[in-house]
């Protein structure tokens, strides 16, 4: 949990339980409308916003896992990859299987890029396994390193998921962040009025008491 997170729950929490369980604050709190029932509203949103801080932690861990689950996945198929690109370029001479193959210019830098690269090589590498099986690449192995490459869109998709999930998770636990610091400077805000006279209360539901004599 984030210490800003931690803290808002924290200072809610106790202005709110403290209150729940005095009824002579509620009483005073809900002359300005803080009655149990507002004030269990109040609750349930720090008590969501804890749970969607744990959501987004979960979601983030799973985004790592994703992300490393994809940087193995890949490294292992592109030293197959680049082996095969290797000796294709060296085996290969005319220019149509050339652009078939994508055989030309580097490699992507992007992952997205990279296995499209890759995807196109597997997919039309059918005619020129012939001339390549002269230079000891046979189909079997082609086939293994196509596998490798699905292996890796399958790694990729999931880790695009996760990182998805991970921000959508982070949006709405900021949207309830913002809910609950509303509420709480509105319910600071009756405090101050419904307890004025009682500053040592304030203190206890963690509120600093206002100066009388900086109000209008």
């Amino acid at each position: 949990m984030s210490k800003i997170v931690e803290e808002q729950i924290r200072r809610a929490k106790r202005a709110i339980d403290t209150a729940l369980g005095d009824p002579d604050m509620l009483k005073s709190l809900a002359m300005f409308t803080y009655n149990k029932q507002k004030l269990l509203k109040g609750k349930a949103l720090y008590q969501a916003l804890d749970m969607l801080d744990a959501q987004q932690k979960k979601e983030y861990g799973e985004q790592f896992d994703a992300t490393d689950a994809l940087k193995e996945a890949k490294e292992e198929a592109k030293a197959m990859y680049m082996k095969h690109l290797r000796i294709a370029r060296f085996a290969l001479i005319d220019r149509g299987i050339w652009n078939a193959l994508q055989l030309p210019g580097a490699r992507s830098r992007s992952t997205f890029g990279w296995l499209r690269q890759a995807s196109i090589f597997y997919d039309n590498i059918g005619p020129a396994t012939e001339i390549l099986k002269k230079y000891d690449l046979l189909p079997e192995e082609l086939a293994q390193g196509k596998a490798m490459i699905q292996a890796v869109e399958e790694a990729y998709n999931r880790q695009q998921k996760e990182q998805i999930e991970a921000v959508e998770s982070t949006a709405r636990r900021t949207e309830a962040e913002v809910q609950l610091s509303d509420w709480m400077t509105k319910y600071e805000m009756a405090a101050q009025l419904a307890l004025e006279n009682a500053p040592q209360k304030l203190q206890i539901l963690g509120f600093t008491p206002l100066n009388a004599n900086a109000r209008p």
